[in-house]
Parts: C-alpha cells; sequence; structure tokens
C-alpha cells in the first residue's frame, strides 16, 4: 500500500504473488517480494513499514543492504503495539493509544491488511474455481 502526503493512494498499490512455493518462512517471501518490487522501476518510497517486529526489520535492512539501496525502515509489532525502528541495535518504542503518528502507522498496518486479505480472498477463490 502507498501513502502520499498522508493519504492512501491507491493507484501506486501493488499486488505481489508469491511464485516460488520452495519459500517456507516469510522471512524468505519478504526477501522474494521486496528483490522484486526494487527491480521495477517504479517510484521508490522514503520509508518501508512491514508487519513485524525486529526480525522482519532486520530482514528488510538485510535486503536493502545487498540492493544497495538506502531508505528508512519501520516495523509495527503486535501485542501490544510498538514501533521498531531500522537503526543501529534496532530499539523498540511503546506510544500512548492517541498518538496520532502512531496511529498513522497503524492505519497503514490495518489497510495493508486489508488489501492482502483482499487479494488472498480472490486468489483462493479463483483456484476454487478452476
Amino acid at each position: 500500500v502507498v501513502l502520499k502526503n498522508v493519504l492512501i493512494h491507491k493507484p501506486d498499490y501493488r499486488r505481489f504473488k508469491i511464485r516460488n512455493q520452495k519459500l517456507r518462512s516469510d522471512f524468505q517471501m519478504i526477501e522474494d517480494v521486496l528483490k522484486r518490487r526494487f527491480k521495477q522501476n517504479w517510484e521508490i518510497s522514503n520509508l518501508i513499514v512491514i508487519d513485524g517486529g525486529k526480525p522482519q526489520v532486520r530482514t528488510v535492512l538485510k535486503v536493502l543492504s545487498s540492493l544497495k539501496i538506502s531508505l528508512s525502515v519501520i516495523g509495527l509489532a503486535k501485542n501490544p503495539d510498538r514501533l521498531v525502528i531500522g537503526i543501529s541495535g534496532i530499539p523498540t518504542v511503546h506510544f500512548l493509544t492517541g498518538n496520532k503518528g502512531f496511529n498513522l502507522i497503524r492505519l497503514i498496518r490495518d489497510e495493508s491488511h486489508r488489501f492482502a486479505r483482499k487479494y488472498h480472498l480472490f486468489l483462493r477463490n479463483r483456484n476454487f474455481l478452476l
């Protein structure tokens, strides 16, 4: 999902189907999707928000480093919701529920879940009908 000027920008949304069925871990799938995404000639964002904690943020940083791309990375971990920052030491920050910036990050996560679930259901229903 994409936000521009703090607004959801659906024309820039992209879907990535996991092509390699041998990829078993979320981390391998994250690597695959990021490498495929950055091979495209699309606008590069200022920030990558990943759904997950330190392991997911480390995976994104590893891929960006291998591609020689410098971007800011944050992760949104759950239970309780907290921000994981992709800098040295990968610190974790807890926010109060009413924090507007943190609520924006939650909105991004929730929108990405909605979008991914919609695509998953589309693929599942299509395969069911075949």
